[in-house]
């Protein structure tokens, strides 16, 4: 064998010893300088190809929103079928998620992902004021990027909602769902049970931003005690009724 063939052959070799023992905290500018400085990972472990990270999201006033802790898996024989695929899970235990990138599309399974209710406050300066809290899951069959465009549906609930105007814990049970088509979002949220109801609809698009448009109100026996959160959620509406109008250009925090 040539010299310049052995040198070819050994820095190849060299090379990809380099990116199987490439550690996971390269991840981190990486994906710091993709969302603009909006992402970080925390904490990152392991390797580009077997690690685990702790995200949190940037707030506007520069404090870190953490969320949960996430491990990953590159399968490296599905290289071999021109698809490069990522096994996703949380530490709690859950379904994990299959990340799968080929060149027609990026697919993501089993989607689920508890975020924190405070983030709300960030998307909507509006709501902000609320002090929101508890945890809201968001789970998906099936997402798929294609084309310029997403495709499918999100679920989501959050079942112990509480905000810092009243001491009543929790103020209710709701049920999201979000319908994507292309670049849009249609977004419809209902309640469950609980105190305060809610309603309404929106869309959250990718170059516009985030309207919605609801309404709120409080069951007979609470409408005292809820009176002050009412009044922060909009005008009056009749009927013990408020309007909810959020129009947010910029769907990012």
């Amino acid at each position: 064998m040539k010299r310049s063939a052995l040198l070819v052959l050994f820095l190849s070799v060299y090379v990809f010893a380099l990116i199987l023992t490439a550690p996971a905290s390269l991840l981190d500018p990486l994906v710091n300088q993709a969302t603009k400085g909006k992402v970080v990972l925390a904490n990152c472990n392991g390797s580009l190809w077997n690690g685990k990270a702790t995200p949190a999201l940037l707030s506007r006033n520069e404090s870190l929103i953490g969320l949960p802790s996430i491990t990953w898996q590159v399968f490296p024989l599905d290289l071999l079928r021109a698809k490069f695929h990522v096994g996703l899970s949380l530490q709690d235990g859950s379904q994990p998620m299959d990340l799968l990138l080929t060149a027609r599309e990026v697919r993501l399974e089993h989607l689920f992902l508890p975020i924190p209710a405070s983030l709300i406050g960030e998307i909507s300066p509006q709501l902000k004021p609320l002090g929101l809290s508890g945890m809201i899951e968001l789970r998906s069959a099936e997402l798929t990027w294609r084309n310029g465009g997403l495709q499918g549906d999100v679920s989501g609930k959050w079942s112990e909602a509480a905000t810092s105007l009243t001491p009543i814990a929790p103020i209710g049970r709701y049920a999201l769902h979000m319908a994507a088509n292309g670049q849009n979002f249609k977004i419809n949220l209902a309640s469950q049970a609980g105190p305060l109801i809610l309603a309404g609809e929106g869309n959250l698009s990718f170059s516009q931003g985030l309207t919605f448009n609801g309404t709120a109100e409080a069951e007979s026996t609470h409408q005292e005690t809820l009176a002050e959160l009412l009044q922060h959620l909009g005008p009056a509406a009749g009927d013990g009724k408020r309007i909810i109008r959020i129009t947010q250009n910029s769907p990012g925090i």
